[in-house]
């Protein structure tokens, strides 16, 4: 978005009236998110009484193309810091219980045991740990028979 010279809010709000029937979109995120930071930093939003922001949240309405709700929600992110940034896309994973270790444990298990099913494997582990004192089995040992076969398909058991 092209920014031009410093708009006053007569000269906005004039500009509104005019265009009632034009419609503008920004071209990328970053860029739109940039122009609407300089924009209220520009009219110092945090100062205008209500008809100023409303006129200032129309206008960025207008120029950018943003819902009604995404305009008011940039502007309270603008608020605090006088910033209007992207928020940084974090995925949330679950911490692995099991590991590579674990899958290449059940494979020698079942190997040895030609593959019987989750529930007769489940209970080989158990008495692993419990009759014949293998510390090395005691995580495989609470695993859920579901588990246990979502773990028969991962990479480093079809590996072993």
């Amino acid at each position: 978005m092209q920014g031009g010279e410093k708009l006053s809010l007569e000269q906005i709000q004039a500009l509104l009236k005019a265009t009632v029937e034009v419609r503008f979109a920004g071209h990328s995120r970053k860029e739109m998110y940039g122009w609407i930071e300089a924009t209220l930093n520009e009219h110092g939003y945090r100062r205008q009484d209500r008809k100023g922001k409303g006129i200032l949240r129309e206008y960025i309405k207008k120029m950018t193309g943003l819902s009604v709700a995404q305009v008011t929600r940039l502007i309270a992110k603008h608020a605090p810091s006088g910033e209007v940034r992207e928020k940084a896309y974090s995925r949330h994973r679950f911490a692995s219980t099991y590991n590579r270790v674990d899958a290449e444990l059940l494979a020698s298990v079942d190997e040895s045991h030609e593959t019987l099913n989750g529930a007769a494997t489940k209970k080989i582990l158990q008495r692993e740990v419990n009759e014949y004192g293998k510390s090395e089995y005691k995580r495989l040992s609470s695993i859920s028979v579901s588990h246990l076969y979502r773990l028969r398909k991962s990479k480093s058991y079809r590996q072993r």
